[in-house]
């Protein structure tokens, strides 16, 4: 069982995985909406192989997906994290999810 996003430090607290948007692909751009993608993608990913990671059971290099989402956990967890004063326009929230994959 899962705690909430809140319970992690997410705020707002929105769970990546299970909040999925009908709509999103006809109101953003086709970058806009590859990024998402990707994003739910790792997370998920991460999500799955959770434990195995935790207990040093997971070996570098068994699967490229797990390697990327490893290696971005923490950049995608500070883009979740929102302080309840901090502002952040569309724009800049689109750009600075699109610079999560634009790294090597």
């Amino acid at each position: 069982v899962e705690s909430p996003p809140g319970d992690a430090g997410h705020y707002p607290a929105v769970d990546v995985e299970g909040s999925i948007s009908r709509v999103m692909p006809r109101v953003v751009d086709s970058a806009h909406l590859g990024a998402a993608q990707r994003f739910r993608e790792l997370w998920s990913r991460y999500s799955q192989q959770q434990d195995l990671i935790n207990v040093g059971a997971y070996v570098a290099g068994t699967d490229t997906l797990t390697d990327k989402s490893i290696k971005l956990r923490s950049d995608m967890v500070a883009f979740l994290r929102q302080g309840a004063t901090e502002r952040a326009t569309l724009a800049a929230s689109r750009e600075r999810l699109q610079q999560l994959f634009s790294q090597p």
